[in-house]
């Protein structure tokens, strides 16, 4: 496993960070960061608005495997195993709406928006109806 390597600066060039890093059969080349001079703005602009495309891409490619890999575990799984699965998010999804209540009532105690008189109640959402009555019988 190679070490991140870090050439130092000398005088008033411009500054480069090209640090290796290396995990498994991967490796990645951080891209050299350079101080803009006022001569290449342009050119600069241009280089910013190429690697925000390229990082846009790569993030992209990996959302999508991630979501692959997912579509696969789910597909391997049992009828049964793919029930618990769906009782596992739906009891995440409960927990969730729980936590934003509190937040909500937290907001409204808090007054954060400014908006809210005191007397004015904002309503903790409710459950759906299907997440009140699952489609799955009780064990």
């Amino acid at each position: 496993m190679e070490k991140p390597t870090d050439p130092q600066p000398t005088g008033d060039k411009a500054k480069e960070i090209t640090p290796t890093v290396v995990l498994g059969d991967i490796c990645t080349h951080v891209v050299a960061v350079k101080e803009p001079s006022s001569s290449s703005s342009g050119s600069s602009n241009q280089d910013w608005k190429e690697r925000f495309i390229k990082l846009q891409a790569f993030l992209r490619s990996n959302e999508q495997s991630g979501q692959e890999e997912y579509i696969r575990m789910l597909r391997s799984l049992s009828s049964v195993g793919r029930s618990k699965h769906a009782i596992e998010l739906e009891n995440r999804a409960v927990k969730l709406l729980i936590e934003e209540g509190k937040e909500l009532q937290k907001m409204k105690v808090l007054n954060v928006l400014n908006k809210l008189s005191p007397a004015d109640a904002l309503p903790l959402p409710t459950q759906p109806a299907s997440v009140r009555h699952l489609a799955f019988p009780p064990r």
